[in-house]
């Protein structure tokens, strides 16, 4: 949580530096920029929760040797889908300029090689997620935006354009993968004990179809990526650049809220995956805590977001923010919505429930079909897409009881058998 918090506020405040240097427009452009960075950046989230998933069993087995032959498993088999998105997104450079109505195509650029960085980043820094090293992934989280910061900094008041901007995420990505790199190499030393070759397949995924995992995850980390960011892509498209520049400035301040709670998510995530490969659903006390924790977190943010929304906007963004500052509590509520809906989404994740993909489809269709009739003004957009958070989690939490219930009933009825036996 400490590191969440510290590296939360560090990217957050690369978005109140630039946003000074940049005009409102610039900002929108560069706010529908970096939500292609998420959007497309879904192989890295695939091959994130791919690595946690298995990382964690052999975490629980003490198999470091097993760890590296599974990292080295893994650079094997996605290097060539590395270099198909690279030629794809290359050729789809010209429709995303149009599509977002960009002045250029230097942004696009900058995105497309921070999406590969982020993808051989994550061989390493969740391979210790896995292994519940919190420590050397809250300082690889916390380097990653102090370098965006820094360049950022730099690099607005050397060209204050969103698509020169755009290069702080680039050279934080590429920062991010050195270091991650170096500490997994560290953790994992050569001589450390474990299984031979391509032993840890076979002795704790014999019966593991690797591909059908992925595909799953993939589905799925596509869908809660889109459901996470289309808005602004949707309010891009739909309103003028003013409007998209206000709608980012209070989304992202707002998202301080999601941030903080994903650190939840994320120590909650590992124990997950080791649970649901055996077919378990995580214990009811863990889940109450995560709740609690978002809860703790978002009360509190919520109440200053109500009372003291110009005293924050005003200090973070500036007084050209002021005359939307009252909606600020909207999106916090906006971000608590899709915080509850990130977290039973990836407990479905983790068992594999395959209704949870088609849930977020309806998520999203909800968001865009809401957003289509009501955007005359920036409350009716937050409102429409914190509505569809809402109804998404509510979904999806529906799925994840009707487990949890009929584990249960199975467990118990399991015991009852063994006592009259």
């Amino acid at each position: 949580m400490a590191s969440a918090v510290l590296g939360g506020l560090l990217g957050y405040f690369f978005h109140f530096v630039v946003s000074r240097k940049l005009s409102v427009g610039e900002y929108g452009e560069l706010q529908a920029i970096t939500s292609l960075l998420v959007i497309f950046a879904v192989f890295s989230s695939t091959l994130s929760f791919f690595i946690i998933k298995y990382s964690s069993i052999l975490a629980d087995h003490g198999d470091q040797r097993g760890q590296r032959h599974f990292i080295a498993f893994v650079f094997q088999k996605f290097r060539m889908p590395v270099v198909i998105f690279s030629f794809s997104y290359l050729a789809a450079m010209p429709i995303l300029k149009n599509l977002l109505r960009l002045s250029d195509y230097w942004g696009l650029a900058a995105i497309g090689l921070s999406v590969i960085f982020l993808v051989f980043s994550s061989f390493y820094v969740n391979a210790l997620q896995g292994w519940r090293n919190f420590l050397w992934v809250g300082i690889i989280g916390t380097l990653i935006p102090a370098a965006k910061l820094g360049a950022g900094f730099v690099l607005s008041y050397i060209s204050p354009k969103a698509s020169a901007v755009s290069f702080a995420i680039f050279f934080s990505a590429f920062a991010g993968w050195l270091v991650a790199r170096a500490c997994a190499r560290k953790f994992f030393e050569r001589n450390s004990p474990g299984s031979q070759g391509g032993d840890w397949r076979m002795k704790y995924f014999s019966e593991e179809s690797f591909r059908k995992s992925m595909l799953f995850i993939l589905i799925f980390t596509a869908a809660l990526a889109v459901a996470s960011n289309i808005d602004i892509l949707v309010v891009k498209n739909l309103t003028d650049a003013q409007t998209a520049g206000y709608y980012g400035a209070m989304s992202v301040l707002g998202k301080i809220i999601l941030w903080l709670n994903l650190a939840v998510v994320g120590v909650l995530l590992p124990e997950a995956f080791s649970f649901g490969f055996l077919g378990h659903p995580v214990g009811i006390k863990t889940i109450l805590s995560s709740y609690a924790l978002i809860c703790l977190v978002s009360f509190p943010t919520l109440v200053l977001y109500y009372f003291f929304p110009q005293l924050l906007v005003g200090a973070l963004f500036g007084a050209k923010y002021l005359a939307v500052a009252r909606s600020l509590w909207l999106f916090g509520l906006m971000a608590t919505g899709l915080s509850v809906l990130t977290l039973e989404g990836k407990l479905a994740l983790a068992r594999r429930e395959g209704a949870v993909p088609y849930l977020l489809g309806i998520t999203i269709f909800i968001l865009i079909f809401s957003v289509n009739f009501f955007h005359k003004n920036l409350e009716q957009i937050v409102i429409s897409v914190t509505v569809s958070f809402f109804w998404g989690w509510i979904l999806i939490l529906a799925i994840n009881l009707r487990h949890r219930f009929r584990f249960a009933r199975e467990s118990k009825f399991q015991l009852g058998k063994n006592d009259q036996i």
